[in-house]
């Protein structure tokens, strides 16, 4: 009997069937950021995202062009260079388990999370104004990878940009400074949205993994562990 009260014991004490992890349908994140050591560079953050158990993290931002008409090829160049700068770079750990992440924005005629205006010719440009001569004149070599990371929420990561005022990170090497190398840090939106609408749980970025296998839930469990203590009984009374 020794065992069998052992067993009960760590079948009634698991936590997951208290707080299992849910699916979170998609919504729209709308939020005033402020960036700048003088806090003088207000945006509006802007994008869909959704968690699912099965597929993770899906983050879209849905926006719509404005000004001079952009070529398909550019077009193209804009949305694919973005979606492989940060789609799947890291996973997000939700009590230990991985969860992939797929990042991308698309370009949208109704129900923008963000308005960009694209301009002829060259210029620097910023998050809601686009050039077509891009990456010339920007100073960054993926500047359609750049600017869509604030719409995401992230600050700037060089000097006399729209740095965070409370962490100021300077970093060559970074997509949010003037390199191409995205950092785990880029990922706190989301680890920030899920701790908000999925609390109780502990979520952090970690090293790519691949996808959970799918979760069983809490009736299933329960099923499982009625099994294997008929079975268990079973054998003892033999």
């Amino acid at each position: 009997m020794g065992q069998f009260a052992i067993l009960l014991l760590l079948l009634l004490t698991t936590p997951a069937w208290a707080t299992p992890i849910t699916n979170v349908p998609t919504q729209r994140v709308a939020q005033l950021t402020v960036g700048g050591m003088d806090y003088g560079y207000p945006w509006l953050t802007g994008y869909d995202i959704g968690f699912s158990l099965t597929t993770g993290f899906t983050v879209t931002i849905p926006i719509e062009l404005q000004g001079v008409a952009v070529p398909a090829e550019i077009s193209v160049l804009w949305t694919t260079g973005f979606t492989s700068a940060w789609s799947h770079q890291f996973s997000i750990y939700g009590d230990g388990t991985p969860y992939a992440v797929s990042i991308a924005d698309v370009f949208v005629t109704t129900n923008p999370a963000q308005i960009v205006t694209v301009h002829a010719g060259y210029g620097r440009g910023d998050m809601l104004n686009w050039y077509l001569t891009w990456p010339e004149g920007t100073g960054h070599l993926e500047p359609w990878a750049h600017e869509p990371g604030h719409m995401l929420g992230n600050y700037d990561e060089y000097a006399g940009g729209a740095v965070n005022p409370l962490a100021e990170i300077n970093d060559p090497t970074s997509m949010m400074g003037t390199g191409l190398h995205l950092y785990a840090r880029e990922y706190r939106f989301l680890t920030d949205w899920i701790t908000a609408v999925e609390p109780g749980h502990t979520w952090t970025v970690g090293a790519l993994a691949s996808p959970p296998a799918a979760i069983p839930e809490p009736a299933t469990w329960i099923l499982l562990s009625t099994g294997v203590l008929l079975l268990f009984v079973g054998r003892s009374a033999r």
